[in-house]
């Protein structure tokens, strides 16, 4: 008769005690701007993690195709930001500004960046506001803009995969559209082109060859979409959010977002707005103060949260 003797296993570290596991699972915190600052309150070791630059990154990474709508920025004087989220959430008005000493026009924003024309020198300007770091970059030789004849519309894209670099994108209209450059299935670059009250998305296809047509993929009737009282004058298109994929329309009868895959309607809660003023979306990840103020009502919630979070993670 033989035996056998099993050495005692050493017990596994529980979650919340293993650094690499904890931090994959506050990968998975909500993208709102109060999300890290109030989990850092639980404890001296989630402040450390959280507050790491590497994991704020890879915090941007993980939740880059879900941001958050922040608010908008209004571009009819100055260049400054409005938001549109609800406490805990909502940052202050202005809390992104910019002043550009040369005339300009904004083409729009994208991923958190904006990009700016100055007619004069030929140049357009990039802006990242979280950073607070600007990028001028000369218009390519040839590129044949007139402000009557042939307006300009353009928009800054991030490079495949990362989202430390970037593409700018530049395209000549007629006076009687407006075009956005929009993403449309598989991730492909499209146009969003709005006329009167007619709305079409167009998508890019390649062919065997490398060869590159555009065809129109959906065409939306504005004027049965929006309310009756809409109908007096076209609207006009003041932004598009590319990751909520919802487009803006400014009209007599108020500001709408259309949702251009359900085409949902809802309309903002915003008056006085004229043409300039444009999405802001981006994964915001505010620095951690130092404050203490509730800080043992905020460990109990959240300790009571994550249990039930932990529980169902490993059930």
């Amino acid at each position: 008769m033989t035996t056998t003797s099993f050495l005692p296993r050493s017990a596994a570290a529980p979650p919340l005690d293993d650094d690499d596991l904890l931090s994959e699972i506050l990968l998975r915190l909500p993208p709102q701007p109060s999300s890290l600052p109030r989990a850092s309150l639980v404890c001296r070791r989630w402040r450390s993690l959280l507050s790491d630059p590497a994991f704020r990154r890879r915090f941007r990474i993980h939740h880059r195709r879900s941001p958050p709508l922040l608010g908008f920025i209004d571009a009819n004087q100055g260049i400054t930001f409005q938001p549109a989220l609800d406490a805990p959430d909502r940052l202050p008005r202005g809390h992104f500004s910019l002043n550009l000493d040369d005339r300009y026009m904004t083409l729009g924003w994208r991923h958190g960046l904006a990009l700016f024309f100055l007619p004069i020198p030929l140049q357009v300007v990039v802006w990242d506001p979280v950073a607070g770091v600007q990028h001028r970059l000369a218009v390519p030789p040839g590129f044949g803009f007139h402000p009557l004849e042939n307006p300009i519309n353009g928009t800054v894209l991030p490079a495949a995969g990362d989202i430390d670099h970037f593409q700018v994108v530049l395209v000549l209209t007629s006076r009687n559209r407006h075009v956005s450059v929009i993403r449309v299935e598989g991730g492909e670059m499209g146009l969003l082109v709005v006329s009167g009250f007619i709305a079409q998305l167009w998508k890019r296809e390649t062919d065997s060859h490398g060869d590159v047509s555009w065809s129109i993929g959906r065409t939306i009737e504005l004027d049965k979409l929006l309310p009756r009282n809409s109908e007096k004058e076209p609207p006009n298109m003041i932004g598009y959010a590319e990751e909520n994929n919802v487009a803006f329309f400014w009209t007599v009868g108020g500001v709408f977002m259309v949702h251009l895959e359900s085409l949902q309607l809802k309309k903002l809660p915003v008056t006085g707005i004229a043409y300039r003023y444009y999405p802001f979306e981006i994964v915001y990840t505010p620095g951690i103060g130092g404050g203490h103020e509730g800080v043992e009502v905020v460990r109990h919630l959240w300790w009571t949260r994550w249990r039930q979070y932990i529980r169902q993670l490993f059930s």
